[in-house]
């Protein structure tokens, strides 16, 4: 199962098989619009986590994805966090926010320097 934004990726997505969906994305809009596109998203999220009711997430970001996770931490899921590997020399957001509350069970990341952002995460090396 593939979740991913609309925006981002909507072009490539013959390429895979399996199930796949598309959530809605932020936008350059007022506040406000963006307000309610976010509550969208996360219903749209939740929609999707509770057809598909994973027993494992994988995710490598992305701040969108961020719902997914908090909803299989309450469900008690596995959620496995691999920190982008574009990110070597500033954490990301969503890496900040995910290994801050301690919503994934296992943290990677793919540069020892990020060692120091995230000192109780795993190093994997170039994972993808």
């Amino acid at each position: 199962m593939i979740i991913t934004m609309l925006l981002m990726i909507q072009n490539r997505l013959g390429i895979y098989k399996k199930k796949k969906y598309l959530v809605s994305g932020p936008s350059n809009r007022s506040k406000v619009y963006r307000l309610i596109e976010c509550f969208k998203m996360v219903f749209e999220q939740f929609i999707i986590f509770v057809k598909e009711y994973p027993d494992v997430i994988v995710t490598t970001g992305a701040g969108f994805v961020i719902p997914t996770c908090v909803f299989a931490r309450l469900f008690r899921k596995k959620v496995i966090y691999i920190e982008t590997f574009a990110k070597m020399n500033e954490p990301s957001k969503a890496g900040v926010f995910i290994y801050k509350y301690n919503i994934a069970n296992l943290f990677l990341v793919q540069h020892k320097k990020c060692l120091e952002y995230y000192p109780k995460a795993v190093y994997g090396g170039w994972i993808y």
